[in-house]
């Protein structure tokens, strides 16, 4: 049993090896879904909620928000890389690959909050086809603006929500200053490919 379930047990009054026994392994609760989840990650989810106590449903909403943002700008990299090829195809399909990550570390600091995603956090993906996002003229640095466009907001959202975040939940302040980090990276990378396209 790590030192933080053992505090949080403590704290609580429990003692794991007379409640669970040797089957402690195998005891589940509920997460948000109303599933059953391994009581470590229980414990996991409570301990995180606590230390931002007072901030959960704005901080759950913003990274709901980014979440979304980010769902959505996979999608639409991958649109865009099919209708560019050369070094600008490579480009647009590893910055999908890298929003989808970013999607799914978002949705792992979420669940540990006790929060899901929301479907209208989503945000508009548009026709199954990716019409209403290729490129108006569909070269490849009509493509890598698009990109540089959607990566730059990114940047804006992630500078505001770390220093929101700052002082309140040093978790997601890493989190958030981690993927702002990719994105300034990216920004960067585009710039270049577009200088040379």
């Amino acid at each position: 049993m790590s030192v933080m379930d053992r505090d949080l047990a403590s704290r609580h009054g429990h003692h794991h090896d007379h409640h669970l026994g040797e089957g402690h392994e195998h005891a589940h609760s509920h997460g948000p879904d109303g599933q059953e989840q391994p009581l470590d990650a229980a414990l996991s989810q409570v301990v995180a909620q606590e230390v931002v106590a007072g901030h959960i449903e704005p901080l759950l909403s913003r990274l709901s928000y980014a979440f979304g943002e980010e769902f959505a700008a996979c999608y639409k990299f991958r649109v865009w890389a099919e209708g560019v090829g050369g070094e600008s195809h490579r480009i647009l399909q590893e910055l999908a690959e890298v929003a989808w990550q970013s999607s799914c570390r978002l949705i792992s600091r979420i669940v540990e909050l006790g929060g899901l995603p929301k479907p209208g956090d989503l945000g508009e993906y548009g026709l199954p086809d990716g019409t209403p996002y290729m490129p108006p003229d569909g070269s490849a640095r009509a493509a890598l603006l698009c990109a540089l466009s959607e990566v730059q907001g990114g940047v804006r959202y992630y500078h505001e929500l770390a220093l929101w975040a700052m002082g309140k939940d040093p978790v997601t302040y890493g989190l958030v200053a981690d993927l702002l980090r990719l994105k300034t990276e990216a920004e960067t990378r585009i710039r270049r490919a577009i200088a040379c396209a």
